[in-house]
């Protein structure tokens, strides 16, 4: 049986985020965390009282070697 482990990182939707985390940054955050097996299955928002956006929080997962 296959199993997996999961690890969560956000990032917010307002500044400081474009001068801290820019596009570029976190496609080569992701290329780094998928070259050690991670992979991004999920994406979502969370959200202020009123709905504004907060943060995007992304869901990675990567499959745990087999037990002999």
């Amino acid at each position: 049986m296959r199993r997996y482990e999961y690890m969560t990182f956000s990032f917010p939707t307002e500044p400081p985020f474009p001068s801290t985390l820019g596009h570029a940054e976190l496609q080569h955050l992701l290329d780094e965390w998928g070259e050690q097996g991670w992979e991004a299955v999920g994406l979502t928002t969370t959200n202020h009282r009123w709905g504004e956006t907060r943060e995007v929080l992304v869901l990675m997962k990567r499959e745990l070697p087999l037990e002999r």
